[in-house]
């Protein structure tokens, strides 16, 4: 047994189905507090699960089902152009722009668009400090996403833990499943994108959710359900 990060997946937004599905075409994206951002390193894991509710010995026990995992490869850092311009020059961030334009992303969650993308030598600590000294300096409310790509997990473990919409570390024994699937995406590691015209989505309509929904998850992984 070790401790894990977990970050839960809402089901009013997402089956597991329709969340893989978005994941094949933009990767895993999720928000996180600022102050957690300085606590995570490039690569490291964080498990995804879903809130399931069930009846154990006449009681009501709540649980994370734990479906799959993505490595820690970009942060999407929602701001003023002039935030995004100081992090970009500060010499500690050692950013080197590799992409501008306008690339807009439809997620169940929301919707935004990345204006510029750089990648960066720097350690996730150093980056997080430098975005927080210009949150400051600035006097600028911003949200941070971290993300990766995808990989699923066979059998999904259910484990005891506290709901949040942020970041928790739980017990986890990973010796007990496998990696059985990695879901492609074309990306770049170490990398910090600018979006902007952030809009946060928290209800879809029965239609858009018939529209996200995918094939069957044990389908999509090959295995017997």
């Amino acid at each position: 047994m070790g401790e894990v990060w977990l970050h839960y997946v809402g089901s009013q937004l997402y089956s597991i189905e329709s969340f893989v599905r978005e994941a094949r075409k933009y990767g895993v994206s999720r928000a996180i507090p600022l102050n957690m951002l300085g606590k995570l390193r490039w690569g490291e894991k964080i498990y995804l699960a879903q809130l399931v509710r069930k009846e154990v010995g006449g009681e009501e026990r709540k649980l994370a089902r734990i479906f799959g995992f993505f490595t820690v490869e970009w942060v999407n850092l929602s701001c003023s152009d002039e935030l995004r311009k100081a992090v970009y020059d500060d010499p500690r961030v050692s950013a080197k722009i590799i992409s501008t334009g306008k690339l807009r992303v439809e997620r169940a969650c929301g919707s935004y668009v990345i204006s510029a993308v750089a990648t960066t030598s720097a350690d996730l600590e150093t980056v997080a400090k430098v975005i927080k000294e210009k949150v400051v300096e600035f006097g600028e409310k911003v949200k941070v996403f971290v993300g990766g790509k995808l990989t699923l997990i066979y059998p999904q473990v259910e484990v005891e833990a506290p709901f949040t919409r942020s970041l928790v570390r739980v017990e986890f024994d990973e010796g007990k499943v496998r990696a059985v699937k990695e879901v492609p995406v074309k990306m770049k590691s170490k990398a910090v994108a600018h979006v902007v015209d952030y809009v946060q989505r928290r209800r879809l309509t029965r239609e858009e959710r018939r529209r996200r929904e995918n094939k069957s998850l044990f389908e999509f992984l090959g295995v017997a359900a």
